[in-house]
């Protein structure tokens, strides 16, 4: 959310890095999470819903994304709101 209020491409940047890195952590996250918490037997199922759901939310939001856009024709807001 905080990449749509930048106004540089230096700022942008930091930000595009430091979001990549947090989700770089994420899918490890999860398994180490499903491998603490859950039997042996139940982590293949968890760790397959993880990627599932992670994939299905990541397709959402870039379906919402795009209606969005369809609905809004300003140039700058429709950069900034695929960003959100």
């Amino acid at each position: 959310m905080a990449q749509t209020a930048v106004q540089s491409f230096g700022a942008l940047a930091a930000l595009r890095v430091l979001s990549g890195a947090f989700e770089a952590i994420a899918d490890p996250a999860f398994m180490l999470i499903t491998s603490m918490y859950y039997t042996r037997s139940e982590q293949p199922a968890r760790i397959s819903a993880w990627y599932v759901f992670n994939g299905v939310g990541v397709a959402g939001g870039g379906l919402i994304g795009k209606e969005e856009e369809k609905k809004r024709r300003e140039p700058l807001m429709d950069r900034r709101l695929t960003l959100i």
